[in-house]
């Protein structure tokens, strides 16, 4: 069977989720890296209490306490922000900055303002339509092809090898940048070793009362007295 079009087979996979709890953390901890998030360490993908918190990460020096919902099909939002709530609560219990909750979801704009005024602190909420959006670019096509097995297609394989091409562009200007700059300060540090040796002082020679043609009674102290 073909795709469909305009991403509803990310959209659908994604809504209809069959993989359980262990494949929605490993999802939700993939997602947030490539977000830019570090030091993600998922609390019990297995199963198991976690301690109110599904992963806890890292950003822009902030501790972010992660929720992950995934539910078969889409839920009431008195569903979904019993749960929001639940997970909100692993802010205080884990001393977290922030708040982050990836679900499966699909929240409307009121029912996102409601759920983001919950509290004072930062809250992120990744619902299905960011979902979908970041698996349907290049970055995402890794992470949609091995957790809602959907290939890439024609138009996408070219855009990934775009997106390829420029990261490695990037990378050698960057790499030819700092080949100049080391060349540049390679080229200081001679200048300097040269001319500090050129311009070494010499050792101090102090000169004897004989190399001065002193007459020998002015050293000879018994003469004198």
């Amino acid at each position: 069977m073909g795709r469909q079009k305009k991403g509803q087979d990310t959209w659908k996979r994604l809504r209809d989720w069959h993989d359980g709890q262990t494949s929605s953390a490993r999802l939700a901890s993939r997602l947030l890296l490539l977000l830019g998030y570090t030091s993600i360490d998922p609390s019990h993908p297995m199963g198991g209490p976690d301690g109110k918190k599904d992963i806890v990460c890292k950003k822009d020096g902030k501790k972010w306490i992660v929720g992950v919902y995934f539910p078969n099909g889409q839920k009431d939002f008195k569903e979904i922000e019993k749960k929001f709530e639940q997970d909100l609560e692993g802010i205080d219990k884990n001393e977290g900055d922030g708040f982050i909750f990836i679900s499966n979801q699909e929240l409307k704009l009121s029912e996102k303002d409601l759920l983001k005024n919950k509290q004072d602190f930062d809250i992120e909420l990744f619902h299905l339509e960011t979902l979908a959006s970041v698996m349907d670019t290049p970055i995402g096509f890794a992470l949609r092809m091995e957790f809602l097995d959907i290939e890439m297609n024609k138009e996408e394989q070219l855009s990934y090898m775009v997106e390829i091409h420029e990261k490695l562009d990037e990378k050698i200007e960057k790499i030819s940048s700092l080949e100049a700059e080391n060349l540049q300060l390679k080229n200081i540090i001679d200048q300097s070793d040269t001319n500090s040796t050129k311009y070494k002082p010499a050792d101090p020679h102090y000169a004897t009362p004989k190399e001065m043609n002193a007459p020998y009674d002015y050293l000879n102290i018994s003469k004198r007295s």
